[in-house]
């Protein structure tokens, strides 16, 4: 498997950033889109797991970033523990961040602009408001 690394991700449609909601370190805490910055909360670890899958691991809590539900799209995407499975683990394909469980796409809802707008998954669709892009 691929080497971890550090990461924050970057909405290319609204130029803000994922991020869980007030620092939260609560299982069950909300990604939000949020003016970019360094903090811990929008910081997270790529860890390769079995199957070409990754997590992404908030630096704050050490939880995944995560699909809320088992629902096929409009979930909503919070931090869980990294240990509940394929709800936890993504695919990195081009700018897209496809949920191993759903097979929807980490999404920022009706292509909004503002910040702390709830992420969610949605069915894949090429939209800008699901490409993401990787910085540093």
């Amino acid at each position: 498997t691929a080497a971890d690394y550090t990461t924050r991700l970057r909405s290319n449609h609204s130029n803000l950033c994922v991020n869980i909601r007030g620092a939260s370190a609560n299982v069950g805490a909300v990604a939000i889109q949020w003016p970019c910055g360094t903090a811990s909360n929008e910081t997270f670890t790529v860890r390769s797991v079995a199957g070409g899958y990754v997590q992404l691991v908030a630096r704050h809590s050490n939880l995944c970033l995560a699909q809320g539900s088992m629902a096929a799209s409009g979930a909503g995407v919070v931090q869980l523990a990294c240990t509940v499975g394929s709800t936890a683990q993504w695919t990195l394909s081009g700018s897209t961040l496809r949920n191993r469980a759903s097979g929807a796409c980490l999404d920022v809802p009706n292509n909004s602009t503002a910040q702390d707008i709830p992420l969610l998954t949605w069915t894949c669709n090429a939209g800008n408001n699901q490409n993401w892009l990787q910085l540093p």
